[in-house]
């Protein structure tokens, strides 16, 4: 028997479409927002001032927040090299929150909260 491709008849690929077409769209503003944001740094570093810096940061927690809609996916690109933890925890110049988890991973101790809070990851 062919499997169906009639929405009707399995309504959860129109679920799957529509959660892949969020993602996607989540990802796409991420990209536009992280653009801004290093449109927005380069203009304040090449001149400093408080209103330039006010904006930075405006531009920052609009990137941050596309960030958040998007943080839920677990799987893919965003996996590898860490990249969730560095969007999550950025900047981390010396790279620490992926040092101190791939720690824990590494540990076959349980990973608890406490000995997350004890570890400095968080």
């Amino acid at each position: 028997m062919a499997a169906s491709t009639n929405s009707a008849d399995n309504p959860s690929a129109d679920y799957r479409k529509q959660w892949h077409s969020n993602i996607l769209t989540g990802y796409q503003s991420l990209a536009t927002q992280s653009q801004a944001l290093a449109k927005r740094a380069e203009t304040y570093c090449q001149a400093p001032s408080p209103e330039g810096l006010e904006k930075t940061k405006q531009a920052w927690l609009e990137a941050f927040l596309a960030w958040q809609q998007v943080r839920f996916v677990d799987f893919g690109p965003v996996e590898q090299g860490n990249r969730a933890w560095q969007f999550q925890f950025w900047p981390d110049p010396k790279n620490l929150v992926a040092r101190k988890a791939s720690y824990l991973l590494k540990d076959d101790a349980p990973i608890t909260p406490e000995k997350i809070s004890e570890s400095g990851v968080a």
